[in-house]
């Protein structure tokens, strides 16, 4: 038996996927280009948080949400973040969905996320 589409289904459908096409292209996706002179380990490691970090960190690290906002790590933590950089990455966040991305990256992605990131730290 066909279905039938009545206006405020299909309405209602197109709603919903519009809705589902906009995040999904926003997730992930960077805010404009690489800082100008960016060397290609700073380049590689922003393609590397846009395509795997931003969805929850926003792209470009743009989050502001305080605890996922890492443009802040250093007012942060000082001299110890890149500590916990590495501590956060590796054994991810008890009682929180961050987790531990060892099974992902290795050293070499590691380095290049953390050179990005320090391009992005905010300037308090």
């Amino acid at each position: 038996m066909a279905r039938r589409w009545t206006l405020s289904r299909v309405a209602g459908a197109a709603l919903i996927s519009a809705g589902a096409v906009c995040c999904l292209a926003t997730v992930g996706r960077a805010q404009g280009p690489a800082p100008q002179g960016a060397s290609a380990l700073v380049g590689e490691g922003r393609d590397t948080f846009n395509g795997n970090c931003a969805h929850c960190h926003g792209g470009d690290a743009t989050q502001t949400d305080d605890a996922r906002n890492l443009r802040r790590l250093k007012s942060r933590y000082g001299a110890d973040a890149k500590l916990a950089f590495d501590t956060t990455l590796r054994e991810g966040r008890l009682g929180t969905l961050m987790q531990s991305w060892n099974d992902t990256f290795g050293e070499d992605e590691y380095r290049k996320i953390w050179a990005w990131l320090q391009t992005v730290q905010a300037k308090d």
